[in-house]
């Protein structure tokens, strides 16, 4: 009966250096110091890590740890959560480029456990929106009810469509430009009938007659043909 009481009292003493360390981060948070924060934070969650976890003493003789009681399990994953959380506030609050990666990393362990923790949605947009990952920012933010009375998520939200118009937009004039470019050369690249790779020049009625006249009759209507092909041709490859 003594076994149990002292396992649980380790527990409790990691859970409480853990609340110290994290409390010793935020405050070098405050103070932007962020280097001094993030190693608060992770020295917090290695004692977490470390509640509920079987010792290999105990393993060793067969012995199993006993079950942690609900509210030092709420506990542990409470302190998880807004560990990581003040860990990608840090990577966000840098003054150098960010580390959007391990951002939305940190988030998802979050939002595992949280999913309607409306400050790892909003940074979790927040760094898929730097990272180009618009559709997944977008999804992110409207993922739950919470966030559509958070002031920062929907001025975000209204951000990243904006950002999607204009990333729809430039890939439309994209594809139309290899289509259109791709329509032109298949144009003159294919054999008029006659073992030439000329373009074909398609005449109106009266240049189709011309053509049977005289031989400078005929040289006149070839290059009002050539003028016609180039026009077209330039047109073609013009965006709509």
């Amino acid at each position: 009966m003594d076994a149990q009481p002292d396992k649980w009292q380790s527990h409790r003493e990691q859970l409480k250096n853990a609340a110290v360390m994290k409390k010793e981060g935020n405050n070098a948070y405050v103070s932007k110091d962020y280097r001094i924060a993030v190693g608060k934070y992770h020295r917090a969650l290695l004692q977490l890590k470390a509640v509920g976890v079987q010792s290999a003493e105990l393993e060793l003789f067969g012995k199993n740890t006993p079950p942690l009681p609900k509210d030092m399990l709420d506990e542990r994953d409470r302190l998880l959560c807004e560990c990581y959380n003040n860990l990608a506030a840090c990577l966000l609050a840098k003054e150098k480029e960010p580390n959007y990666e391990k951002v939305v990393g940190y988030c998802q362990k979050v939002l595992d456990h949280d999913p309607k923790n409306v400050k790892a949605i909003f940074r979790m947009g927040t760094a898929l929106h730097h990272l180009g990952n618009l559709d997944k920012a977008h999804d992110v933010l409207t993922s739950t009810s919470a966030c559509q009375t958070e002031k920062q998520i929907q001025a975000l939200l209204r951000t990243i469509k904006e950002a999607q118009k204009v990333q729809d937009q430039k890939v439309k004039a994209t594809y139309q430009k290899m289509f259109s470019s791709d329509s032109s050369k298949a144009r003159t690249a294919e054999p008029n009938g006659y073992g030439h790779s000329d373009p074909i020049v398609i005449k109106s009625n009266a240049a189709a007659s011309a053509s049977c006249q005289e031989s400078s009759d005929s040289g006149a209507a070839s290059n009002q043909g050539t003028k016609f092909i180039q026009v077209a041709s330039a047109n073609d490859e013009a965006p709509c």
